[in-house]
């Protein structure tokens, strides 16, 4: 059983509609990939997924049950928690406390410290930074942080939206080994990604966004021998 699956759904922005009959689905233990150009659709869809954009047609499954109807904060208690494109912190509040807003729900906040460890383990520079001012820090450090949060919640997956936009190089090679340690620990990934050669190249399975339409699906490395795909994203 899939532990995410998307059936047919349409979405709008406003009275833009943005997703058309989109579906796709997430095998436990996975990584999979949804690359697309500027305005493909990629953040609405996972803003649907997390109940922050209504579907108007189609079904959302999580771990064998249908949540079209759940709010996002329940969503999170399930497991299922998304990172946001653009970091957003609470840039006046310290390391240590946009952290802790992570644990909100009760079943992560009852290991509140155990978690903490956690983070710190792949983030060792947050555990130096725990109580500056998170407004303070890189751009990489920032974007550290945003996971680190996400990590709180004890997701069962974690949804990502660009997560090398706007970082250094060196940055951007740490968040991709980030992300498959992340997986290596269990945690199930979807990742939304501009940067189609890094994201397909550790992707399981990815799918292609364009226009609001799934247009091309398979496994990751494979995909980056479609020729369409090398001609469109990559200039090849």
């Amino acid at each position: 059983m899939p532990l995410l699956e998307v059936a047919g759904v349409d979405a709008f922005q406003g009275r833009v509609q943005v997703l058309w009959q989109v579906s796709l689905r997430v095998e436990p233990g996975e990584i999979v990939s949804v690359v697309g150009s500027n305005g493909a659709g990629k953040s609405t869809l996972i803003d649907t997924v997390s109940g922050l954009t209504t579907r108007t047609a189609g079904t959302i499954t999580f771990a064998g049950r249908t949540i079209d109807q759940v709010p996002p904060h329940e969503r999170v208690a399930l497991g299922l928690v998304q990172i946001p494109e653009g970091r957003r912190l609470f840039p006046f509040m310290s390391v240590v406390a946009n952290l802790r807003m992570g644990s909100f729900n009760g079943r992560a906040r009852a290991r509140q410290r155990e978690n903490l460890e956690r983070v710190f383990g792949f983030f060792p520079v947050l555990r130096s930074r725990m109580h500056q001012v998170a407004g303070t820090l890189s751009g990489g450090e920032q974007q550290m942080l945003t996971i680190g949060r996400a990590l709180m919640a004890e997701p069962t997956m974690l949804m990502i939206d660009e997560p090398s936009l706007g970082l250094a190089p060196l940055f951007v090679k740490t968040m991709f080994e980030v992300v498959q340690s992340i997986r290596a620990q269990g945690v199930t990934v979807l990742l939304v990604e501009q940067n189609v050669r890094k994201a397909l190249a550790m992707s399981d399975r990815a799918y292609v966004l364009e226009n609001g339409r799934i247009v091309l699906e398979g496994a990751g490395p494979d995909l980056l021998e479609d020729r369409h795909l090398r001609q469109a994203y990559l200039g090849l």
